[in-house]
């Protein structure tokens, strides 16, 4: 069967090209909202997804945004963001075991024409998931074996980013306090007379 061996070699190719391009984007990421993009943007980009959702667990403390792109539920698009951060969306996603959904799930609202299915990926960073990646698609889509094997792969990648990123902050935040401390102390009225 040459016509599926060549197809199955294009296939291949195109997700060592995603998976090069994925990351050379976290390489030069510097922040959060960065790498979440870089994930959403090849991984929807790598299945035809029509648009991405990024839903973020964690309430307190946690730094990481509510993100959507491309195509998402036009009819609840000046509040979607809003939605995706609301807590029942967090905890519903949370709980979700089915991790695909179609119109009446809680990121595609029943009044909508499009999308008609989603897609879900929990995202790790660290021991603990800190939200959930969301692919919309405009047709019912179910993923073949190797997609769902490329996206896990794709969002693990991004939650070990996230790590390695905080972790890159934590230690610029301790070399500047360190340069700081360590920094010879000046004399400041000497340093006030000098400036007037």
């Amino acid at each position: 069967r040459p016509g599926e061996t060549s197809r199955r070699l294009d296939d291949s190719r195109r997700q060592v090209q995603a998976t090069l391009e994925l990351q050379r984007k976290f390489l030069d990421s510097r922040s959060e909202k960065e790498i979440l993009e870089a994930a959403m943007q090849t991984c929807g980009a790598f299945l035809g997804a029509s648009g991405a959702s990024f839903v973020p667990y964690d309430e307190w403390g946690q730094s990481l945004p509510a993100l959507f792109q491309g195509k998402v539920p036009e009819t609840a698009l000046q509040s979607y963001a809003a939605n995706l951060t609301a807590p029942q969306t967090r905890q519903k996603c949370k709980n979700c075991q089915v991790l695909h959904g179609k119109p009446g799930c809680a990121l595609i609202p029943l009044e909508t024409e499009s999308p008609v299915s989603v897609n879900c990926f929990p995202l790790r960073s660290g021991e603990r998931e800190v939200g959930i990646i969301n692919f919309f698609f405009e047709r019912e889509n179910d993923l073949d074996a190797e997609q769902r094997a490329f996206v896990i792969e794709s969002v693990r990648a991004a939650g070990q980013a996230l790590e390695n990123l905080r972790a890159r902050d934590q230690e610029i935040a301790a070399l500047r306090y360190l340069q700081t401390a360590s920094a010879p102390k000046s004399d400041l009225p000497l340093l006030l007379n000098s400036l007037l």
